[in-house]
Formats: C-alpha cells, sequence, structure tokens
C-alpha cells in the first residue's frame, strides 16, 4: 500500500503522512522525540516543538479557525490518525469529559442544606471523615459555606 502524503498550508516543503509517523521537510526525514510515555511526540520545525497531533490536523484538517484550539484525539486509543483528529478547546478532550467532576453540579444549593448536612454530624467522627464516608468532599462543605454566607 502506497503511504499518502499531504504538504502542510504554512510551512513550505514539509509533507506529513495521514498518522504523522513520517515527517518529510526539504526532503529530509524529520526527527520526532516522544513525550508522556510514548504516547505523544514532538518535533522542531523552524526552530519551535510542534506536536505531532498538530502538524498531522493542520495538514490533513485544515489550519484552526482560531488560535486557542489545540488538535485534540476523537477516540483515545484511536492513533494520531487524521481521522481520529479534530480541533478543541483545551481542556475539552476525552479525559475531560471522563473525570468525574465534569459538569457536577454544587451538592449543596443552600445554606439550610449545608447547616443540615453539618448537623447530623456524630460529635465523635472529625469532619474529614464524616465527608468522606457520605461522598463529598471537606471543601465542598466549606466553600458552600462562604457561598451562601455563614450564620
Amino acid at each position: 500500500m502506497e503511504i499518502k502524503f499531504k504538504y502542510h498550508p504554512l510551512v513550505e516543503g514539509l509533507k506529513v503522512n495521514e498518522d504523522g509517523t513520517e515527517v518529510i521537510w526539504n526532503g529530509k526525514l524529520v526527527k520526532q522525540v516522544p513525550i508522556n510515555g510514548g504516547k505523544n511526540f514532538i518535533m522542531k520545525v523552524k526552530g519551535k516543538n510542534v506536536s505531532r497531533l498538530k502538524v498531522v490536523c493542520e495538514a490533513w484538517n485544515g489550519l484552526a479557525d482560531t488560535p486557542e484550539l489545540i488538535a485534540t484525539k476523537i477516540d483515545a486509543d484511536g492513533g494520531g490518525h487524521y481521522t481520529n483528529l479534530v480541533w478543541r478547546k483545551r481542556g475539552q478532550g476525552i479525559s475531560h469529559k471522563r473525570a468525574e467532576s465534569f459538569k457536577k453540579k454544587y451538592i449543596f444549593n443552600s445554606l439550610e442544606q449545608v447547616q443540615e448536612f453539618i448537623s447530623k454530624k456524630p460529635d465523635e467522627i472529625p469532619m474529614k471523615v464524616y465527608c468522606k464516608e457520605n461522598g463529598v468532599s471537606e471543601s465542598a462543605v466549606y466553600n458552600a459555606q462562604k457561598r451562601y454566607g455563614k450564620n
């Protein structure tokens, strides 16, 4: 099977294959250095470190609409093929959406709820232990008290 290349829209003479394993600039293979335990790669282009994902996404999917967008994978296990890459805002990738805190609402919606939670705590148990037993972080209790105003 023939390896397909596309030229980068900004860097003259830079061509990239579909998954970025081969990047050729002015006829020479660009050296890529693994980062994050070998999951991602960076390379030097025009004196700047650039990620493999960015170079592939720019060449095959087009340039990002705005500068704050970064190239991320649609499927974390899908590899760096251009069909698995998309432009997103930083922090909007797969791991962000898998995080327990993603779109999590406040646990306490009023001062009364916070006070009720605190009043049910037995005196012999420290607040930290009581919160952990109930699946609430200690900082959530204190932040809710600040948010709704202590009495």
